[in-house]
């Protein structure tokens, strides 16, 4: 009997132990079925920028980017982690590196033709500038535009319509019959070019994991870059017949790229974080196994997981409102600085230097597009060095390559109002070149990543206005300047300085707007103020 007591005792434990064990698996599950909020605070900065980061994506309680596979859940960072980089994310690289392509091919052939044009059309200096200006105000219109657009109708229309856009004004382009219909067209096709750049680079760091993202941004500015200097001066030397530019040709073989890319671009999906942040949940869950079988990967499984709360508004001006609001009113204002000499800075160089190697240092149009195509090396030292920087820090790499931009101007104004050497010319372009890719494949990054995909390319088209305002002023300047060899050097002394004022903004960006290694936002109340 004893015995059999022991037995029943030892049965009732096992019981009780087997009871526990049940409440505590419920009592976790319904842990696991409530989501919880990560708050994280951030030292306050020396501004009063200091922020406090709450993401309002329901998490796992223990890792943030951990799939939940008790509920057949799944996070947006835990997806984009699982899927990682692949074929999928090279050819949107390549894609998007056409917003930068657009932008500089359409830099380079207008600094190269716009003197035929003058001479063909017998335009005055203050026409000649507005020429080289047309393209910068049309830019700033078209940045504004369609960033509004989609950021509230979605990626994908401004990702096909912008390059449509530049196709058929560029093709137009060519056949203006005079100067006011020309430079009509001109600020039509460039309306399209402007809203290439925020689109794209918006669409593809919302398509990128976090691992190497810096990287990959420079890469696609590589991309972009590359191909439009070197096309851009061949167009010029093979443009050029017996010292005579046939600039309609140049301009309707320009265009043939944003038609290509036009058709392309159709084979993108929409943003998932644009979805994801309607709270379209299957729409996004959707794309990432579409991404995830381009890719090789196994798909994402379970549902996504969304927001508990859908958009208080969808309206264009609430998304510019929240551009100054105190959560990033400080890394505004420098970013907009840092765009504007930026642009004034470069476009006034790229603008100048063919003028200058005629005027100063006497050669034919066909050897100046070859000293041109011959100082575009430069940029692949400087997009290599821009490739490991941008990871060690945003800001302070940005400021070596502004600094870099600045020396190389002051040294190609000394080779040629001064030295006028034509080497020394080319070896100082190629230092300008360099540091002026490298600055801005860092500089397009830090603009793209600091904003909430609510407002990300509203934000990058508003600092595109004064990037581009800086564009035009500098070729109305040095348009009505070129006259004068006193002038044109002022105007290189202005440029080196617009470089090296840069640096200070640069330097003093708060800490909070480095997102090496960090995850993009999604919403402007992920950053709540503390100190405003």
């Amino acid at each position: 009997r004893d015995g059999h007591r022991g037995v029943d005792w030892k049965t009732k434990d096992l019981r009780r132990n087997r009871s526990k064990t049940s409440v505590t698996l419920l009592c976790g599950a319904m842990t696991t079925r409530e989501p919880t909020t990560t708050t994280t605070m951030t030292a306050e900065e020396p501004d009063g920028d200091g922020t406090l980061l709450a993401n309002t994506q329901p998490r796992s309680p223990e890792n943030s980017s951990e799939v939940l596979p008790a509920l057949g859940t799944f996070t947006f960072e835990a997806a984009m982690e699982q899927i990682g980089f692949g074929r999928f994310h090279v050819f949107l690289m390549i894609v998007c590196g056409f917003g930068w392509f657009s932008e500089i091919l359409e830099l380079v052939i207008m600094a190269f033709v716009a003197p035929a044009i003058q001479q063909d059309m017998s335009l005055s200096s203050v026409e000649y500038g507005l020429l080289g200006s047309s393209s910068f105000i049309g830019m700033a219109i078209g940045a504004v535009f369609w960033g509004a657009l989609s950021d509230r109708f979605g990626r994908f229309i401004g990702f096909t319509c912008t390059t449509a856009m530049t196709f058929v004004f560029s093709v137009a382009s060519a056949f203006a019959p005079n100067y006011g219909v020309l430079l009509l067209f001109r600020i039509l096709a460039c309306v399209g070019v402007g809203g290439t750049l925020p689109v794209d680079y918006a669409h593809l760091v919302e398509f990128l994991p976090v691992k190497g993202r810096g990287r990959n941004m420079a890469i696609v500015d590589g991309i972009g870059v590359l191909p439009a200097l070197f096309l851009g001066s061949l167009l010029a030397y093979f443009g050029t017949v017996d010292g005579t530019t046939n600039w309609r040709l140049i301009l309707g073989v320009e265009s043939v790229p944003a038609g290509i890319f036009t058709l392309i671009r159709f084979f993108i999906p929409e943003s998932p974080r644009y979805l994801l942040n309607l709270n379209r949940r299957e729409e996004a869950a959707n794309v990432l196994r579409r991404v995830a079988r381009m890719c090789g990967k196994e798909a994402p499984q379970g549902h996504l997981v969304g927001y508990e709360e859908d958009l208080e508004t969808r309206n264009p001006l609430a998304r510019f409102r929240e551009i100054l609001s105190p959560e990033v009113r400080s890394t505004t204002w420098r970013i907009w600085l840092m765009a504007f000499c930026a642009q004034f800075a470069s476009a006034g160089f790229v603008f100048a230097m063919p003028k200058l190697f005629e005027s100063e240092l006497g050669l034919p149009p066909k050897e100046i597009s070859l000293m041109i195509l011959l100082g575009v090396v430069g940029v692949i030292p400087g997009l290599v060095i821009a490739f490991f920087a941008i990871e060690w820090s945003r800001k302070k790499s940005v400021s070596v390559f502004y600094l870099a931009s600045a020396v190389g101007v002051a040294l190609f104004a000394i080779a040629t109002m001064a030295a006028g050497s034509v080497e020394f010319a080319v070896a100082a372009s190629m230092v300008a070149r360099g540091g002026m890719e490298g600055m801005f494949a860092i500089l397009n990054t830090i603009r793209v990543e600091v904003y909430p995909t609510t407002n990300r390319i509203t934000a990058m088209g508003t600092s595109q206005v004064f990037y581009n305002i800086g564009g035009a002023i500098t070729t109305l300047i040095f348009g009505a300047m070129s006259g004068s060899r006193t002038l044109a050097a002022v105007c290189l002394s202005i440029y080196a300085g617009a470089y090296a004022l840069s640096v200070l903004p640069a330097l003093t960006l708060p800490a909070k707007s480095d997102y090496a290694g960090r995850a993009v936002l999604d919403r402007i109340t992920q950053l709540v103020p503390i100190n405003v």
